[in-house]
Order: structure tokens, then sequence, then C-alpha cells
């Protein structure tokens, strides 16, 4: 596999010449069809002129569809998933101690807390004899635009759900639900079940349904 990074999209008209160049060069095979998504840097009219003049038969993908492109895809997530795990272990503040002096941190939780209340997710109680609460935890992210510049200080209060035990904590297990940052992931064996589950989110909350799952974390799902 090869690899080429850009700095920005711009540069993806002059870093094809190049690399179907080398590639070229390096495998002693012509390039006779080339595979991209639709993003507005592979469909310009340079593009689409550079593509007529050297024979090559331009594909594109179906959105949100990573199984298209095979190997590359899976490669692609693979070190998708490695840069972000790196960034998060170098970005994510150490000790909760750091955070709350942080006053973008404690904005950032003041809002969750605020949607949390809004949203009326839960409700304050008694435990029931016997049962040990869930405890939560806060997940902490940044967003940064294309200067690497941190744009905006995400914090989100999760539950720790995998530390309940079947047979004490629950009886029967239906739905599986894990929350990853601000994305929920489904897993169940009734289709009709996991259906109404995401009627009755998207009712309640601003939510949009990304599909079943092909790639998390870098890793294919089957």
């Amino acid at each position: 596999m090869w690899l080429q990074l850009l700095t920005s999209k711009d540069e993806a008209v002059a870093v094809i010449k190049k690399f179907k160049m080398r590639t070229e060069g390096e495998s002693g095979k012509k390039l006779r069809v080339l595979r991209t998504d639709r993003g507005g840097e592979f469909t310009s009219v340079e593009f689409a002129a550079y593509y007529v003049d050297q024979g090559v038969v331009h594909h594109h993908t179906v959105p949100y569809s990573p199984q298209q492109n095979g190997v590359v895809e899976r490669q692609n997530q693979t070190v998708v998933g490695m840069a972000r795990s790196m960034m998060k272990a170098k970005e994510e503040p150490p000790t909760f101690v750091l955070i709350e002096r942080d006053r973008n941190w404690q904005q950032a939780m003041l809002e969750e807390m605020k949607a949390i209340e809004e949203n009326e997710t839960w409700q304050l109680v008694d435990p029931p004899s016997g049962c040990r609460p869930i405890s939560l935890k806060w997940v902490y992210k940044v967003n940064r635009d294309e200067l690497s510049t941190i744009v905006k200080h995400k914090a989100r209060l999760v539950a720790r759900g995998f530390v309940q035990r079947e047979g004490i904590d629950f009886e029967e297990e239906e739905l599986v639900v894990v929350m990853y940052v601000d994305d929920l992931i489904i897993i169940g064996a009734c289709t009709e079940d996991i259906d109404s589950f995401k009627h009755e989110m998207t009712a309640c909350f601003r939510m949009s349904d990304l599909g079943v799952l092909s790639y998390y974390l870098g890793i294919k799902v089957r």
C-alpha cells in the first residue's frame, strides 16, 4: 500500500499526478481505473480533464460505504484510528483536578449538565435494595479546525455500564447500548427491539441514524 499525506485538499490534483507516475514506475503497470469518493477535490473540471487525457476510468464510491474500498479503506481506518488515539492521549487533560481549574472545560461540563437536565434523561431516586448503582465518568474531547487550532471543548458524562454482571445487576439481556463520546452503538439480536429503541431515541433527542456499523476505531466489524 502506498500512502501520501496532504496538508490541504487543493493539493489532490498535483499529488495524484505524481502518485500515478511513481506507482506505475514501481509496479510496471499502467493505472486504468481510479476509485475515489465524491469529494470536490476529485470531481473538479481539472481532474476530469486529466482522467480523459490519461485514459483513466474514474469510479465513485457510494456515500458511507467504506467496504467498497476494501483493503485500502481498512488500512486507512487503521491509520486514522491510531492517529486519533495518539492525539487523544496527547490532548486529554490528565486529571479532574486540572480540568476543574480550566474555564474551557468548566464551561463544557456545565453545557453537558444543562443538556442532560433539559432532555430529562434521568431522575434522582434511591437505589433498589441489593443493587449496585452504575458509576459515571467524564469523557473529554477537543475539536480542531484545519489549522489544528482548538475551536471547541467537549465534555460528556457517560455511564460505566460495563461493570454490570448478569444475574446480579440484571436478569436478562435484550439490547446492549454502548456510548463512545457522543455516538451510540446498539447491539442486539432482535431487529424489532433495535428499531423501536432507535425510534424512541430520535423522538426524544436530536439524533441521526448512521446505519449498520462497519468500522469501529479502525477495526472492521462483521
